[in-house]
């Protein structure tokens, strides 16, 4: 399921090639009807991100691993936090 995610994410348009807005979070959860918005922060948790142009940008991989964690249904491993 890992794979299929990711490749979901990384496949995605955006803006920016570093990661996602808020707005394209949101179009990428239409693709995961099961995730919530709550959920999915939930799951991002504190993580490091960008500011490009006055938007906020979370990277990729922190957007794959949460949206990962999310379709598993379970908690990031403390290996998976980078």
């Amino acid at each position: 399921m890992k794979d299929k995610v990711e490749k979901k994410v990384y496949a995605f348009k955006t803006k920016y090639d570093e990661g996602f807005t808020n707005d394209e979070i949101d179009k990428l959860l239409k693709s995961f009807p099961e995730v919530s918005r709550e959920r999915l922060s939930e799951a991002i948790g504190v993580v490091t991100c960008m500011t490009k142009e006055g938007q906020t940008i979370i990277f990729r991989r922190d957007i794959a691993m949460a949206l990962s964690c999310c379709v598993e249904n379970r908690d990031m491993h403390w290996y998976e936090f980078d």
